[in-house]
C-alpha cells in the first residue's frame, strides 16, 4: 500500500473513533486528527497515541494545511439538530461549518479524496463537490443508506436461513437520508430472488421497517451518540481508497455512497465501485417502477434542500 496519510476534521466521537478504527485495521501510515479545539484534540491525541502503541501507525495533531496534503480527507465535523431548530436552518448551519473547513483546507493536492462522514451528507457532498475543485468522483459521502444497506444485507441472509459466511444477500439501499429507497425488485440471496423465497416472499414491510427506523436517534437517546457504526463504515471506505489492485481479475468493492447522479442532477447515495481513483462507475440497478418513482422523488427532495438552503439567511421563509 506504500506511505499513507489520512486527515480526519473532527476530534469528536465519530472522528476519534475512526482513528481508532483505523489504527486497529492497520491500514494506514500516518493519521492527522484536526480540530479547532484545540484542548480537546490535545487530549483524543494523547489516549489515541497509547492505542497506536505496537502499531506501524503515526498518529498526531495536524493542522488545516497538512490535512490539505492527505491522500484521503474525512470529514466527520458537524452540527447537531438542536430540539426546536427547522431542517433548513439546520442544514444552512451545517453548509456555513462546511464552508469555513473548506476554507481552512484551500488549497487541496489535487490526488486528494474527500469522504463526507457529515450529516446531511447529500447536501454536504454536493456543496464540496461545487466548491474544492477536485473531480466529482473524489468527493463523496458515507451515511447512514450505507450502513442500512449493510443491515438490509444481514436481515435478509438471517431471515432466509444462510448460516455460512460465503451466503451473499445483495441488495441496496440508495436514495437519501429522508428517502431511502430499498431496492427489493432485484434483491437476491445466492443468486436466487428474494421475491421466490417464502421465508421473504412477504416481509418486504419488514425490511422496510428496518431500513426506515430511527435507529440513528434512538441510540443517541440511550447513550448520547452513534459513533461506532458510523466510524466503522467509514474506515472501510478509507482502505478502499488506499488500496491499489493490481489483479484485473478481481472487481473493485462496491459502496453505497452519495455521488452525484447526471440522470437525476442531484447527490443521491448509490452503489458505486470505488477504487484509489474515486468513485467509479455506478452499479447498474433493476429497479421496479414504484422504486424509480421513490428516487426521482428523492432527487427531488434533496435538490430542493440543497438550492434553498443556499438563499441568504435573512431570506428563510419558515
Amino acid at each position: 500500500m506504500g506511505h499513507s496519510k489520512v486527515a480526519i476534521i473532527g476530534a469528536g466521537s465519530v472522528g476519534t473513533a475512526l482513528a481508532y478504527a483505523l489504527l486497529m485495521r492497520g491500514s494506514v501510515t500516518e493519521i492527522l486528527l484536526v480540530d479547532i479545539s484545540t484542548s480537546i484534540l490535545q487530549g483524543q491525541v494523547l489516549d489515541l497515541e497509547d492505542a497506536a502503541l505496537g502499531t506501524n501507525t503515526i498518529i498526531r495533531a495536524g493542522t488545516f494545511n497538512e490535512a490539505s496534503q492527505s491522500d484521503v480527507i474525512v470529514i466527520t465535523a458537524d452540527a447537531p439538530m438542536n430540539p426546536q431548530e427547522s431542517e433548513l436552518k439546520w442544514v444552512k448551519r451545517n453548509q456555513q461549518l462546511m464552508s469555513s473547513i473548506l476554507s481552512a483546507l484551500l488549497p487541496i493536492q489535487p490526488r486528494a479524496m474527500i469522504v463526507v462522514g457529515s450529516d446531511p451528507v447529500d447536501v454536504l457532498t454536493w456543496q464540496l463537490q461545487e466548491k474544492t475543485g477536485l473531480p466529482r468522483h473524489c468527493v463523496f459521502g458515507v451515511g447512514g443508506n450505507t450502513r442500512s444497506t449493510a443491515r438490509a444485507r444481514a436481515w435478509i441472509a438471517e431471515a432466509s436461513g444462510a448460516r455460512h459466511r460465503e451466503d451473499k444477500a445483495s441488495v441496496y439501499v440508495v436514495g437519501s437520508g429522508q428517502h431511502p429507497v430499498v431496492t427489493w425488485h432485484s434483491a437476491h440471496i445466492n443468486n436466487r430472488s428474494v421475491n421466490t423465497i417464502p421465508e421473504l416472499a412477504d416481509h418486504r414491510a419488514t425490511l422496510e421497517r428496518i431500513v426506515n427506523s430511527d435507529r440513528g436517534n434512538e441510540i443517541a437517546r440511550l447513550k448520547g451518540g452513534a459513533w461506532f457504526g458510523r466510524a466503522a463504515m467509514l474506515s472501510r471506505v478509507v482502505e478502499a481508497c488506499l488500496v491499489k489492485n493490481n489483479d484485473d481479475q478481481l472487481p473493485p468493492p462496491v459502496f453505497v455512497l452519495s455521488v452525484y447522479v447526471d440522470s437525476l442532477n442531484a447527490c443521491l447515495s448509490m452503489p458505486v465501485y470505488l477504487t484509489h481513483q474515486g468513485a467509479q462507475e455506478q452499479v447498474q440497478l433493476n429497479l421496479s417502477s414504484e422504486e424509480e418513482k421513490a428516487l426521482k422523488e428523492a432527487a427531488v427532495e434533496t435538490t430542493r434542500l440543497y438550492e434553498t438552503s443556499m438563499i441568504p439567511p435573512a431570506e428563510y421563509q419558515q
